[in-house]
C-alpha cells in the first residue's frame, strides 16, 4: 500500500476547507459577505483546485 492520498479525496478535502473557511467568515461578518463576495471566494479557490 502507497501512502499517497488519491486525488479525489485530496480535493474533496480542498473543497471541505473551502467551504469551512467560508462558512466561518460569514459567521464572523455575516452582514459584510455578499453573494458577490462568495463568487469571488469560490472562484480563487476553484482556480487553486484547477492547479492540482
Amino acid at each position: 500500500m502507497s501512502l499517497t492520498i488519491p486525488k479525489v479525496e485530496y480535493m474533496t478535502r480542498i473543497a471541505v476547507g473551502i467551504f469551512w473557511n467560508t462558512f466561518r467568515l460569514w459567521l464572523a461578518h455575516p452582514t459584510s459577505i455578499t453573494i458577490q463576495n462568495l463568487a469571488i471566494l469560490v472562484k480563487h479557490d476553484l482556480k487553486r483546485l484547477r492547479n492540482y
